[in-house]
């Protein structure tokens, strides 16, 4: 490869990360979501945790992860599971659901969002 070709290669990448980047820019915040109507509650061999997402935003959002993390006593992490909401609508509110096998070591859970949509994952924050 001659250097002229190689400076012309830099130049066309830098032509395009710029758009590649803005692109990426999120048209959601994690404000846009509210979480509500949170319970939990165990069975012979499982623990559910129940619960709403609403999507506040002026976009449909694809696909919604919820990571619920349940943790112990010590703040330890003892399992971290993922449910999906699809195809969320603005002012749409829908159910979620997710579960972990029973141990006595979990104490507490928490949820954690992120919005994907047709360009990738774009944000993470927690409830």
């Amino acid at each position: 490869m001659n250097r002229f070709t190689a400076i012309l290669g830099l130049a066309v990448i830098a032509l395009f990360i710029p758009m590649t980047a803005q692109a990426l820019v999120s048209y959601f915040s994690l404000s846009d979501f509210k979480i509500d109507k949170l319970s939990t509650r165990q069975t012979e061999r499982e623990i559910w945790v129940d619960g709403e997402i609403t999507n506040n935003a002026k976009k449909e959002a694809q696909v919604v992860s919820l990571s619920v993390r349940w943790f112990d006593k010590n703040g330890n992490v003892v399992d971290n599971v993922y449910t999906n909401v699809f195809n969320l609508a603005p002012g749409e509110t829908r159910p979620f659901r997710a579960w972990t096998s029973k141990n006595p070591e979990i104490a507490r859970s928490n949820i954690s969002i992120s919005i994907i949509d047709s360009k990738g994952w774009l944000r993470w924050g927690k409830s």
